[in-house]
């Protein structure tokens, strides 16, 4: 008689050994996944604020090609042609648009009835115009330069939007030639 019959089945050793690989696996996918889920938020944290920003340059240049500024109102510096608003001539339906910077908010104003060109989740942090030529092209003994506006455009995600470590900020710039003068 056979006393020591073969048994179907796993160890105690074989079973501790096959649940710790499996454990060192499951880690191992766990850290992949939080990592790729940080990642994910940090990509449409900087997705979020390039969209916003391309919008806000787009609506700026459409104003900027389609209207005429009115140098006297914008009060660009005479050397620098340095300013943080755009102010434009009235249009054929003697509509004065102006774009300034209220609090964290890009705000346009088209004769009193104003709006916001940023999304309620990102905040401008701050804008700057540099207008060329810095005085009047329109002015009797000016040279007639075809004016140009340089957008400086800092914006982030606004405080509580998004989570802190996710806060990113952006600097945008462009310049955008009128088609008016």
């Amino acid at each position: 008689m056979n006393l020591l019959k073969k048994k179907n089945g796993f160890t105690l050793i074989e079973i501790l050994v096959a649940m710790g690989i499996f454990a060192i696996a499951m880690m191992i996918v766990s850290v992949i996944f939080l990592n790729l889920s940080n990642l994910q938020r940090n990509l449409n944290s900087v997705q979020q604020l390039q969209n916003d920003g391309r919008f806000m340059l787009e609506k700026i240049a459409k104003e900027v090609r389609m209207r005429e500024l009115d140098y006297e109102m914008t009060e660009p510096d005479p050397l620098t042609g340095l300013t943080d608003k755009l102010i434009f001539k009235p249009d054929d339906t003697d509509a004065v648009l102006s774009i300034i910077k209220a609090g964290e908010n890009l705000s346009f104003d088209l004769d009193g009835v104003s709006g916001n060109i940023n999304s309620h989740n990102v905040a401008v942090d701050d804008i700057k115009f540099i207008i060329t030529p810095a005085t009047d092209p329109n002015l009797p003994g000016s040279d007639r330069f075809q004016p140009k506006v340089t957008v400086l455009l800092t914006i982030s995600n606004r405080q509580g939007q998004v989570a802190e470590q996710y806060i990113k900020q952006l600097t945008i710039q462009t310049t955008i030639s009128s088609k008016i003068y």
